[in-house]
């Protein structure tokens, strides 16, 4: 073993010295989150992880059983983000009324797919049967589903009429249609009817022509 090699290794032992436990467990979350600001999902690996934590390899495997256990926390993460982004969204239109809020919550949508695209595609990647197997609970995007929740049960009160649907249908087809519009647009990005701009212009009209007040 040379000299600079052996102190590469001294190194990552000292970075691991600092971060035991459950704030190794944190870190390692955390650099998995950089890792997809900068690429795609498919480079999200063990190994490509432990490096920008600055650990070795095996250290990630005292936290997570293999690749499968530590994708499902990311993707609980990223669920997590977009739901805070769309409550935070409601919050800022507050002084209008639900439909604004409601328009507010699927632009914040909109902008995380389109700002981090391996984010939003790992969304969607969980294999149930997997899951299931792990133990993990299966609900990571339970936190944007409340979200948008709150805002169609609060137009229901404002006196909109609704498609046909009660509050739980209507909000699962507003999420349907804000991921459908975005996976659509992610097949021809350079069509100019797949900006964001365009994408939000769409998803108002159908918004206006799906609940009607009164």
């Amino acid at each position: 073993m040379d000299i600079e090699e052996d102190a590469e290794q001294r190194a990552v032992r000292l970075r691991n010295a600092r971060g035991q436990g459950a704030r190794l467990r944190f870190e390692l979350l955390e650099a998995a989150m950089r890792v997809l600001d900068e690429s795609a999902a498919a480079d999200l690996t063990l190994r490509v992880v432990a490096r920008e934590a600055g650990v070795s390899p095996q250290a990630v495997y005292a936290h997570f059983s293999g690749r499968q256990e530590l994708t499902y926390e990311v993707i609980r993460m990223c669920w997590q983000q977009v739901a805070d982004e769309m409550a935070r969204a409601s919050r800022r239109a507050r002084n209008g009324g639900a439909l604004l809020r409601l328009r507010a919550q699927l632009r914040a949508y909109l902008k995380y797919a389109t700002d981090s695209p391996a984010k939003y595609q790992l969304l969607f990647a969980l294999r149930p049967e997997g899951v299931a197997d792990s133990g993990h609970q299966t609900r990571p995007a339970e936190p944007a589903y409340l979200s948008v929740l709150r805002d169609v049960e609060a137009l229901r009160d404002e006196g909109y009429s609704f498609p046909g649907f009660g509050v739980h249908d209507s909000t699962l087809m507003l999420l349907s249609l804000v991921h459908g519009r975005v996976a659509l647009a992610h097949t021809a990005p350079d069509r100019p009817w797949n900006t964001a701009r365009s994408m939000t212009t769409y998803l108002n009209r159908i918004l206006d022509g799906l609940f009607r007040l009164g």
